[in-house]
């Protein structure tokens, strides 16, 4: 579910790709389709069709705190362009602006909920310090964050430009 939650706000996951082992320590997933609407909202571009061939997660269960979590991403594939802004319906782009101050607020009143949390966690941390060390597990959490590896490999990008000279398509 974890993995489903994070990838799935840029990934398309359904169960035919989805071949888990996690407790294996493996975790693969073939012939992905990126969401291209996430892209249009963050990066202000037009992601025609976005793929990867392949993803794969090692999570070492039995050495987490000598061995890092390696995240191996390959074969990533975009094909991207510029936004098409004529031909923007106004109601939409009002709609799609609203939404997404909504989202930043929503965001927002996380992000300080947690920075509030953090605070209080920091307080107690300080509080910990004075009697003795960090707990076991802050220092496990704090060892395996600070480890995990990504690699990226074979990615491919094309711009396509087919609105600033009209009839003629700019690669």
């Amino acid at each position: 579910n974890y993995l489903v939650n994070v990838l799935g706000e840029f990934i398309d996951l359904n169960e035919e790709n989805l071949n888990l082992g996690v407790w294996s320590g493996q975790i693969l997933l073939h012939d992905l389709n990126l969401k291209t609407d996430k892209f249009l909202r963050e990066f202000e571009f037009n992601v025609v069709h976005g793929e990867i061939k392949r993803l794969e997660v090692t999570i070492p269960w039995a050495s987490l705190m000598s061995i890092p979590i390696r995240v191996h991403i390959s074969g990533i594939s975009l094909q991207v362009g510029p936004t098409d802004i004529i031909n923007v319906d106004k109601t939409k782009a009002l709609k799609k602006a609203l939404q997404e101050k909504m989202e930043n607020l929503l965001t927002i009143e996380k992000y300080a909920t947690l920075a509030s949390s953090f605070s209080a966690s920091f307080d107690a941390a300080d509080e910990a310090a004075e009697v003795g060390a960090e707990t076991y597990l802050q220092q496990w959490t704090a060892k395996i964050i600070d480890s995990i590896e990504i690699n990226l490999s074979n990615i491919h990008i094309r711009y396509e430009d087919d609105l600033t000279i009209p009839g003629k398509v700019f690669a």
